[in-house]
């Protein structure tokens, strides 16, 4: 169940970076250079949690014995 949790939360996750790269596209047409670094940082954060998640979910869920 929480292998399921985490790997719905991981799509979400996806689906919102995707939009961060769709909204840095437009900031960077606008030539805003502080929201493409507040996006920039946004899209590391979120790959951040993406890879820490993915990370947890590979890893064993009881110690080795």
């Amino acid at each position: 169940m929480q292998g399921e949790t985490k790997a719905a939360v991981v799509r979400r996750l996806q689906f919102a970076m995707a939009e961060l790269e769709a909204i840095s596209g437009i900031a960077h047409y606008v030539g805003d250079p502080a929201l493409l670094e507040q996006i920039r940082a946004l899209t590391e954060g979120v790959r951040g949690c993406i890879n820490s998640l993915l990370k947890s979910c590979q890893a064993p869920s009881t110690p080795p014995s």
